[in-house]
């Protein structure tokens, strides 16, 4: 099953939302803004998953830390 990640990062914190393929809401979780949270929490979800986020602050770190562990689309 294709899960889809929305991501929404402030300095501090970064929410995250899980979507199976219908739109419904798997999982929602708040994470602190590192590496190390993020990439733990997305090796957490199964694989087809995608991730999306929109351009920002942390575009730029969010897609050279993230984009080696799942495919990103950013939200211009």
């Amino acid at each position: 099953m294709d899960r889809y990640i929305g991501l929404d990062a402030h300095t501090s914190s970064c929410t995250v939302a899980v979507l199976g393929p219908s739109g419904r809401k798997l999982q929602c979780q708040v994470l602190e803004t590192n590496a190390k949270a993020l990439i733990g929490f997305l090796e957490t979800i199964p694989k087809n998953r995608r991730l999306i986020f929109e351009e920002g602050t942390h575009s730029n770190w969010l897609y050279e830390v993230l984009a080696p562990h799942v495919p990103v689309n950013s939200n211009t």
